[in-house]
């Protein structure tokens, strides 16, 4: 998982594929496949400023 350099975007690693996700809404804007296995993970919260 990382951030991106302007801290509006959240890169997530998904099953053969990486997640772009808007981390205001949670909302899913792109998917690439990249041919090896990565972790599904799932949004459980937000921290404390509401930023992630």
């Amino acid at each position: 998982m990382a951030f991106s350099a302007d801290g509006a975007w959240l890169y997530v690693g998904g099953i053969d594929e990486v997640y772009i996700v808007d981390p205001a809404t949670n909302k899913t804007f792109y998917r690439e496949r990249v041919g090896s296995q990565g972790y599904p993970v799932r949004i459980i919260g937000v921290t404390p400023d509401d930023r992630y």
